[in-house]
């Protein structure tokens, strides 16, 4: 992995622990579009971090809706929950 793709890693993790609601929406969205993108052939450059997105996505149904949170939260779910979720 090279030091950019590090880099990037780094940030969006940054963004799934963010304490602002609307940040870790922006970032399971932009998770969702990337996977979206591989139907297409181009890799998701955040699959490495899926656990962290499910987890965040989890974390996000706990707390009061904001905008579209739930939704962005749903859609994440949708693609990456396991069985007993």
């Amino acid at each position: 992995m090279s030091d950019d793709e590090k880099s990037r890693l780094g940030e969006f993790r940054a963004q799934l622990e963010s304490d602002d609601i609307d940040v870790v929406r922006g970032a399971l969205d932009d998770y969702q579009s990337a996977q979206a993108d591989t139907r297409r052939g181009v890799d998701n450059p955040y699959w490495p971090l899926a656990n962290e997105v499910r987890f965040a996505a989890r974390d996000l149904l706990r707390q009061p809706p904001s905008d579209r949170s739930h939704a962005s939260a749903l859609t994440v779910m949708l693609h990456l929950a396991e069985k007993e979720e």
